[in-house]
């Protein structure tokens, strides 16, 4: 069948104070060993510019001046001082001698130029960001550059003015044809109704997909104060101060926006019966909102939020959060009749040192899960072998309806002549287990632990390269794709 294609990820995403512990390599190793070939990623802007953004994700540049402090750069960076240079770019540039200190060599930025060339040829995936009179740096050079599953990016807008709607227009002629905003996370990413209104319109404009992450953000402020006021600081605290009628006010209201732009809406993450509803009032009036649930909504509940063991529980905090039995149920339902079109997973893996941070008080617990090697077996387990869908439905709803989506198909999604060769094969018999001792992630943990699935991806195929077979992992950092999504896709076909 066609390769999965993941529409809901946050590799090497930094948030509420750290990072996520999956990059792009160990996060699509995994998820070619889930049987994804393709996953769409959440570029997030640099002190809101996009354009800055984007190329945070595809470039990494570190320089730091001669005496300055060191302590910005990430973990996995080193430096060498300007000395050492002509070690490193001898024999790559014959045209510029090798002398004892560089600062003879580097007199032109022509020739800065060169060396940074060179020193990319030799130091790859990484990059050296290289100015004269201060320290050189090796860092990524981009977030994607190890990626070894083909990839593309979503864009979060998270301000509103005439620069960013003019940025939108250059970064779409990058490859970008969604944009998400986000109505909770306060005083971080939150954007207002107006700007709500003003970034639909120009996704409108644009042809690109309009994202909403769907809480009331000023509501789940409240109720965050609210639960530490009564001294409920634990995990379970987190479910309590963000419940389902706040997803769903802020599905609704996004919705009626839309529709007020005349603009398509995606509502990424739909986790409750609430907001599940409000998509399907709107696509039974005829308006274009796609709804996309992600497996821990269809699969767990939110008892475990309620452990009484702190590194448990941690480990399912995520936003909107799991909700109760009933709300899987609906979803998976509205799954298998259409109301909701594609699952993705919402994969943002912190480690149990990094939950920790909210020990104490549940505001500062790294919100996210993992799911993205999981995926394609926790949904045939719950959809196809309860019953609920065909092995063709599930087919649509893990790879295809996001291919016609984000406007790549038929070149990913799809099995045929002219299609790219993102393959799986899949044993409906194969049993297994899932565990984070068995998973590939870097995460020390696993949401699923324990769960048990009859069938399994033996082997999976991306443009022809096999990366996963018979429990081999054969993935290599540097081997994946860009995949430029192009914007007015079929959202956009016959929209006034």
């Amino acid at each position: 069948m066609p390769g999965g294609i993941e529409t809901h990820t946050h590799l090497d995403m930094p948030f509420m104070g750290t990072t996520a512990c999956d990059d792009f390599f160990t996060g699509q190793a995994a998820a070619a060993a889930g049987g994804t070939t393709m996953h769409i990623d959440f570029a997030l802007p640099v002190d809101h510019d996009i354009e800055a953004g984007f190329e945070a994700w595809k470039v990494c540049l570190i320089h730091h001046p001669l005496g300055s402090p060191r302590q910005s750069l990430p973990n996995n960076s080193r430096c060498v001082s300007w000395p050492m240079l002509p070690w490193l770019v001898r024999g790559l540039l014959p045209s510029v001698p090798a002398q004892s200190h560089t600062s003879q060599v580097l007199t032109s930025h022509t020739k800065l130029h060169k060396v940074s060339q060179a020193l990319h040829v030799l130091m790859r995936p990484d990059v050296f960001a290289a100015v004269e009179g201060g320290t050189l740096c090796r860092a990524p050079q981009g977030k994607a550059e190890r990626s070894c599953i083909d990839y593309g990016f979503h864009m979060a807008v998270t301000k509103w003015d005439a620069g960013m709607s003019e940025a939108m227009g250059r970064v779409v002629q990058k490859g970008i044809n969604s944009f998400k905003f986000f109505m909770a996370y306060k005083g971080a990413l939150m954007v207002d109704d107006e700007q709500l209104i003003h970034g639909f319109r120009r996704c409108k404009e644009l042809g690109a997909i309009p994202m909403v992450h769907a809480e009331n953000g000023d509501a789940v402020v409240w109720g965050q104060e609210e639960m530490v006021r009564r001294g409920i600081v634990g995990p379970e605290g987190h479910a309590l101060s963000r419940p389902a009628i706040l997803e769903g006010e802020a599905t609704a209201r996004a919705i009626k926006l839309a529709r007020f732009v005349g603009s398509p809406l995606y509502v990424v993450h739909v986790m409750s019966i609430d907001a599940m509803e409000e998509v399907a009032k709107a696509r039974k009036d005829g308006q274009r909102v796609i709804g996309e649930p992600v497996i821990s909504g269809l699969a767990l509940n939110e008892s475990m939020v309620w452990h009484p063991d702190f590194n448990v529980a941690s480990r399912y905090v995520m936003s909107p959060p799991i909700r109760s039995a009933e709300h899987g149920l609906a979803l998976r339902k509205a799954l298998a009749q259409g109301t909701l079109q594609l699952v993705g997973t919402d994969h943002a893996v912190f480690n149990s040192t990094q939950k920790a941070m909210g020990r104490g008080d549940f505001r500062k617990i790294p919100n996210g899960v993992n799911g993205i090697e999981e995926r394609m077996h926790v949904v045939w387990e719950t959809m196809v072998n309860s019953g609920m869908m065909s092995p063709m439905d599930y087919v649509r709803v893990t790879s295809t309806a996001a291919a016609q989506t984000f406007n790549i198909y038929p070149r990913k999604g799809h099995i045929a002549v002219g299609s790219d060769a993102d393959v799986i094969v899949f044993d409906p018999n194969e049993e297994h287990v899932l565990s984070a001792s068995t998973h590939h992630s870097r995460i020390d943990s696993n949401v699923y632990e324990g769960m048990r699935i009859k069938g399994r991806v033996v082997s999976t195929v991306s443009r022809g390269r096999l990366l996963w077979d018979a429990g081999k992992l054969y993935a290599e950092p540097g081997t994946g794709q860009y995949i430029p999504l192009p914007t007015g896709g079929p959202l956009f076909e016959g929209l006034d």
